[in-house]
This record gives C-alpha cells, structure tokens and sequence, in this order.
C-alpha cells in the first residue's frame, strides 16, 4: 500500500488499516461487480433485455453464479487497473524518484512481465530493458505499446524501445535444489571418494524445464503437431 509522505509499508500506517484490501475488500472485484451491473441495468432501460429481469440476480449468476464460467475468462473479469497496490515496478521508478537516483538507460528486473500499467511507466522513465522471469496474461503491453516495446530479438520499432527479455538461468528458488548435496553419492559403501566420471556424469537438475518459457512454447508447439498429425494418419488409414 502507498503511504502519506512516499513509500509503501505493509501496514499502510493508516488508521486501522482501513486502507488495506484485507479490511475493505479489494478494488478490482468491486469495481467489477460495479460495471457489471451498470452495463446490465443499461441493457435493460434500454429494453435489450426480457421483461421482469432481476439486475442484481443476474449479475449473482454471472459473476458468481450458474454463467461464471462464461464470463470469468473475459476482460472486464480481470480487472487489474482498480487495485490499490503499488506493483513492484512502479515502486522501484518511485522509490528512486524519492531518493534522487536516475533511472533513464537501466535495467528492471523483476518475476513476472510486467502489465500494462506498469509498462507505460517504465516507458516515460527511459528503462531500457526489463528481464522477467514468468508470463503474465493479464498485461496488455504488447497490444497497448506496440510501438514503444520489442520483445526478445524482435527489430524495434524506434532506437529508443524498451527491450523485454526473459530470463534464462538459474532462479531462486532453485538455488537450493542445484547447491546441495541431495543424493549424490560421494562415497561408496567402504567409504572410499567415488570419482567423477566425465561419461556417466549427469545435471544435478533434470526436470525438463530449462530455458526460457518461450522455448518450451515452441517445443510443445511441435511436440503437438506431430501428434496431431499422427492422430491424423490413423484416421485416415482406419477403413
């Protein structure tokens, strides 16, 4: 939560917390409710809808109800742009605003693509590049600042456009998993050091999901061409 004077804090350090979404609920689902039911309210004064409707039972049936999963997929269902959080990005440029450092030409490094709101700060701030770790499907960067933003080695459409890129390494939470000595086996059973064998050696971590995501995109985009084009074949061959 962004505090009086700058900054964020956990508490909010307002009066009871009132400012929290722990205690008064969070923005974007009443926000959604709301435009729900104005859209419908709308709808009927507008006699686009049957006789007799009841509004609010509805919008119960829609957002909570028999339709939810109809409408839980579309956008104004996932409203992001109500919340009263400060997103992780737009505390970063803050903060440094605050403290009088300059962030034109750096570098952003954060967890998840950053969304649309987030992005059209990073772009008036100058940020050169933001390396993110996972997708986000919510965020409409691409769609919203196309010009301004290039993605992987896309060519940019000016010098100056912010380069997303994802991360490719070794994450947090793998450090535990890839330093610690798990099963290896360093001795055998008499307790003589078992030697390292360049042949039989094998990753410490071998889960299959190495790389970036967008590679494994096109792996499984692949992989599922050859099945369907398999399943296809037996089709074709059955009598």
């Amino acid at each position: 939560m962004p505090v009086p004077g700058g900054g964020t804090d956990w508490s909010a350090l307002l009066p009871d917390n009132e400012g929290r979404d722990i205690i008064a609920g969070d923005a974007n689902a009443y926000m959604r409710r709301t435009i729900f039911t104005e859209f419908v309210q709308a709808m009927y004064d507008a006699d686009l809808l049957k006789d007799g409707i009841d509004v609010k039972k509805t919008v119960d049936d829609m957002l909570d109800g028999d339709f939810r999963k109809i409408f839980r997929r579309r956008r104004v269902s996932n409203l992001i742009e109500f919340g009263r959080i400060v997103h992780a990005e737009m505390a970063a440029l803050t903060d440094a605003a605050r403290r009088g450092h300059a962030v034109a030409g750096a570098t952003v490094y954060c967890t998840t693509y950053p969304c649309h709101m987030c992005a059209r700060h990073l772009i008036a701030a100058g940020i050169s590049r933001v390396i993110y770790i996972e997708p986000y499907p919510k965020s409409l960067t691409r769609l919203l600042y196309a010009k301004s933003v290039v993605h992987d080695d896309d060519p940019p459409a000016t010098a100056k456009a912010l380069h997303f890129l994802p991360f490719v390494g070794i994450t947090p939470r793998l450090y535990d998993r890839v330093f610690r000595l798990g099963s290896r086996i360093r001795k055998d059973r008499a307790g003589r050091v078992s030697r390292w064998q360049e042949t039989d050696a094998v990753p410490v971590v071998d889960n299959g999901n190495s790389g970036a995501y967008l590679k494994h995109e096109v792996l499984l985009t692949m992989r599922l061409g050859e099945v369907l084009q398999q399943h296809q074949e037996r089709q074709e061959g059955e009598p």
